[in-house]
């Protein structure tokens, strides 16, 4: 089984995260990020994962079940956010084991400026994933500057 990832260089535009909980006032941090990710798993999952080279902070991530149209735009309909994350002296392992451990149940959505990702400019994704005491929004627009796909077949490297 093959597995797809677009790979895109550009920056993140007037993106955050907006946090507020019964313990902390209303807190906004820009997102900052340089790279942005689009990966078909085998499972059927869709991911958008941002990056940010030369970082000890990961940005958030996305995920959801479906690729659908929505008032004629392409989008990822979401309900799992990968919270901006510290990597820093920790292994893979680590950084999985505690990925999984904070990912939270969200919705919103990722827009796409159109359905053949070799050809986006721009991606969006809007999300909300509240706790018992915790609302989280994200408001994240990636401008696209170059595009790489890579496949990715089971059992063996990239084509």
């Amino acid at each position: 089984m093959a597995m797809d990832v677009w790979i895109f260089r550009g920056a993140c535009k007037d993106s955050t995260v907006k946090q507020s909980s019964s313990h902390v006032d209303n807190q906004d941090s820009a997102i900052s990020c340089d790279a942005g990710y689009i990966m078909e798993l085998g499972n059927g999952r869709k991911l958008v994962q941002f990056g940010l080279k030369q970082s000890e902070l990961v940005p958030p991530g996305f995920s959801g079940g479906a690729f659908k149209y929505l008032d004629g735009h392409y989008a990822l309909v979401l309900d799992t956010v990968y919270p901006q994350r510290v990597i820093a002296g920790k292994t893979t392992e680590q950084i999985y084991r505690e990925t999984m451990k904070t990912t939270m149940p969200t919705e919103g959505y990722c827009f796409f400026n159109d359905a053949n990702f070799s050809k986006l400019t721009q991606i969006s994704c809007i999300a909300k994933a509240e706790s018992e005491d915790t609302n989280i929004s994200y408001n994240l627009t990636f401008e696209i500057s170059d595009i790489t796909v890579k496949r990715y077949n089971e059992g063996s490297n990239n084509k």
